[in-house]
Parts: C-alpha cells; structure tokens; sequence
C-alpha cells in the first residue's frame, strides 16, 4: 500500500510518503533524499529505486520532503534543520507503528543527514556521500554501515570516499558500482541489484 500524508515537523507539516508490505510486523526503513537546494526530493529516482529495494525484500518504507520541498513547510534552514525534520520522521514512526526504522538510508545530502541521526541497533546504508562537500561526522556510525558508492561519481570522488570511511567502516561494505556516476545514470538496475542481498531480513 502507498500512502501520501503529512507529519508534523519542527517548523510546519513535512510532506510524506509511506509504503507497506504484506507483513505488518515486517521492519521499517527511512529514506532521505538529496539536497532540497539542488532539486532534491523524495521522487528521486535513487531514493525510488531504493523504495522498490526495500518493498522486494519485505520492508515497510516511509520518506517525506525536508523543509521548503513539495509540499513541506517552511524553507529549508540548514544542516541541523535537516536533521530536525528527519528525527521529527522517528518520532511519527514511532508514535503511529511504534518502532523507529531499523534501516537508515541516505543518497547524497541524505546520507550526511543519515550519519548525523544513525544509532547503533540501525542498519544505515549511504548511498554517494559527498564527503569532500559535507563535514561528515562518522562517530555515530555503526562499523557495519554500508557505502554504496559509482566509480565515476565527480561530486566526491571515490578515493576520498574510501579514505573518509576507511578508519570506521568495514572494508568489505564498501562497494562501489562501476560506470556509475553520483546520480547512477544508466546505473539504477546495478544499483538495485545491489541493494536487493544487503536489506535482509534481521532474525527475531
């Protein structure tokens, strides 16, 4: 089922969008779009192609439009007014489904504001961070977090990629996707296909 509503934000409504699967006790993950300056929205097609990820492999999504996007309210302020608005999403899902999301995703600008909110019991998987643009904060990553990075990505360039994470995550949850730029053009199959054995379901 695909549901459009709004959620209560720090600074007025966030426009949202929810898709469910079949099992109703199945996880949730969140996703978050790019940046709301640069015509970033939860219809990215990344973001899209990671929301049929998800519902292939079982799992309730929900991802809505950061301030000043869509039919967001207000306008987008900054780093830590992103954040706000993507804790104010945990708090709608734990209120409304009482759990917060066991996957934490971002592509792009997402995926700082992903490193900025991750918790230990979340499985976080970061799609393009531009790491050369944002001041990434890695503390609260977990070392199982995976990157998902296009070998031909000219925004943050994967050898800085590797060398931001290299001391926090795992080396063997750093792919990267060759002939993909930091928007996958032509890449989207890959990137699904990819994404399909890393959302697993976690044993109860």
């Amino acid at each position: 089922m695909i549901k459009t509503f709004n959620i209560p934000g720090p600074l007025g409504k966030l426009e949202a969008l929810i898709e469910t699967v079949d099992h109703p006790q199945a996880p949730w993950a969140l996703l978050l779009h790019p940046h709301p300056l640069y015509c970033g929205t939860m219809h990215n097609k990344v973001i899209s192609t990671t929301a049929k990820a998800c519902r292939e492999a079982g799992i309730h999504t929900l991802r809505f439009n950061f301030k000043g996007v869509g039919q967001s309210e207000s306008d987008y302020t900054d780093l830590k007014g992103a954040s706000e608005d993507a804790q104010a999403a945990i708090r709608w899902l734990i209120k409304h489904h009482g759990t917060p999301p066991q996957y934490l995703i971002g592509f792009s600008f997402g995926s700082y504001v992903a490193a900025e909110i991750a918790q230990p019991t979340m499985s976080v998987i970061l799609i393009a961070p531009p790491v050369e643009r944002l001041p990434f904060n890695l503390q609260k990553l977990p070392h199982s977090t995976t990157i998902i990075q296009g070998n031909l990505d000219t925004i943050t360039s994967p050898k800085a990629t590797r060398r931001a994470f290299e001391a926090r995550i795992q080396s063997n949850h750093y792919i990267e996707i060759p002939n993909a730029s930091h928007f996958f053009d032509g890449q989207l199959h890959t990137l699904h296909q990819t994404l399909k054995p890393i959302l697993t379901l976690k044993p109860e």
